[in-house]
């Protein structure tokens, strides 16, 4: 599934994506070599304050399942390899390069994407197949179409309102209704212009489709598949630590995403029940 150049210009009417910072084009060059300098991609991600001390903080969490805490951005580089590195700086500078709006709800938006993004890497390091680099960085940028659209549209709010609420319509059909386009549509095509891997681009812009586990034959391959049904796994136990009254999203997909990850009712209550005593050592 992809967008063209015409649909891609409709969806992005009046809607300016953060371009890709440099210091993601620098490190993804030195990986890309045939035997890339480990110490190299651990400077240049050094010379980065903030970066670097996200880095740390994050790896260095409970939920990231980590065997040791690191202490340096050197330690985490060689700890985590180079794909892992890739991924989760990459998540990262996203959140970076679109907190500059300090309003107070998007402030909580990133809590929630970082919390959540968390959850789905410590969820990833304990299936078969399943990738926490893929997982952490799909969390974080699966709804980064949303300070996008909140940006743009002076009602936006309104609309993700009515879009939580809705219990069986899709997401992003409401969005399309209100706005001409939704952020699962915009978040893809910002992570096409990061040059993010193909299956976290098809993942975010399938997202909210009711359909994605109906079938075998599905034209979405099963990478994009777990990594949304991780996420969403990952989004209803966070809920449930927060103590939110409501998750619609769950009620619409989540016994079809357990389906898809193998998981029994029994599993999954025991992985809740360890993820929250992970989050309440936060």
């Amino acid at each position: 599934m992809e967008i063209n150049l015409q649909e891609a210009e409709k969806l992005l009417k009046g809607i300016a994506i953060p371009p890709r910072p440099a210091i993601l084009d620098d490190v993804n060059r030195e990986a890309s070599k045939d035997e890339p300098n480990f110490g190299k991609i651990a400077q240049l991600i050094g010379q980065d304050v903030g970066l670097s001390a996200a880095m740390l903080k994050t790896v260095n969490s409970p939920l990231f399942g980590l065997s040791k805490r690191v202490s340096s951005v050197q330690q985490a580089v060689a700890l985590l390899g180079i794909r892992n590195t890739v991924n989760i700086i990459t998540g990262l500078a996203l959140k970076a390069s679109m907190s500059g709006n300090k309003l107070p709800r998007l402030e909580r938006f990133w809590d929630s994407a970082a919390l959540e993004a968390m959850v789905s890497a410590c969820i990833a390091s304990q299936l078969p197949g399943a990738h926490a680099d893929a997982s952490y960085t799909f969390g974080l940028f699966q709804n980064c179409g949303i300070p996008l659209l909140m940006q743009r549209f002076p009602d936006y709010i309104k609309t993700l309102h009515n879009a939580n609420s809705s219990t069986d319509r899709e997401f992003t059909a409401i969005e399309d209704e209100q706005h001409a386009t939704n952020h699962a549509s915009v978040g893809y095509l910002m992570a096409r212009s990061w040059y993010l891997p193909e299956s976290i681009c098809q993942a975010i812009l399938c997202h909210h489709d009711l359909s994605i586990f109906d079938s075998a034959s599905h034209e979405i391959n099963a990478e994009v598949s777990t990594l949304i049904a991780i996420t969403r796994l990952a989004e209803h136990i966070a809920h449930g630590f927060l103590r939110l009254t409501s998750d619609n999203e769950w009620e619409k997909i989540g016994a079809r995403a357990l389906q898809h990850l193998g998981l029994g009712e029994s599993e999954y209550e025991d992985l809740r029940d360890q993820i929250h005593q992970m989050m309440s050592q936060e």
